[in-house]
């Protein structure tokens, strides 16, 4: 069986932001193909997400929280207390890259909360650049164990200028799961 993704608009097509909330101090935009620079597109669909126009090497950020409880696959809380599941991240993200500037970041974070909102640990991907083809999209993707008390995961993009004017890192296709 494969488990669902539990995120709502994991690549910025039909339903735009929808379900994300903007954090970071610059904001991101939905991409449907160059809007920041050309050639930059999509990695599947119609639209991904773009880093924005940031300032000083202010971030901008997505977030979403995911109650696991009644969320779609319904996690009782004996099963996310077994200490038996891990969250299973993966996305795809890609960097401009120019001779003259250093390339812009892209990094996933995770935060696991507790019914109360305690956090109970975070994990993040750290800085990710796609030094591959340019344009061109790499691929992410890790297991982390679950904390025992987990109730919901926020789910953060985070998107940081280096240098230059546009926050020119993009990821696209995001997937959370528990297995």
């Amino acid at each position: 069986m494969v488990p669902l993704n539990l995120l709502v608009g994991p690549g910025a097509e039909s339903s735009g932001l929808a379900g994300w909330t903007q954090t970071g101090s610059s904001a991101v935009l939905q991409d449907t193909g160059g809007v920041e620079y050309s050639g930059y597109n999509p990695h599947t669909g119609s639209a991904c997400f773009a880093g924005g126009f940031g300032s000083g090497g202010s971030p901008s950020s997505l977030l979403q929280n995911v109650n696991l409880l009644n969320g779609i696959q319904n996690f009782s809380t004996a099963r996310l207390d077994a200490g038996t599941l891990h969250a299973q991240i993966s996305f795809y993200y890609q960097t401009y890259y120019s001779f003259w500037y250093p390339y812009d970041d892209a990094e996933v974070t995770i935060t696991f909360l507790s019914a109360t909102n305690a956090v109970l640990g975070t994990q993040d991907t750290g800085y990710q650049t796609c030094a591959s083809s340019n344009p061109g999209w790499c691929y992410y993707s890790n297991r982390y164990s679950l904390p025992v008390g987990t109730r919901s995961i926020n789910y953060k993009m985070i998107f940081t200028r280096n240098s230059g004017t546009k926050i020119a890192a993009y990821i696209d296709d995001n997937s959370l799961t528990l297995v």
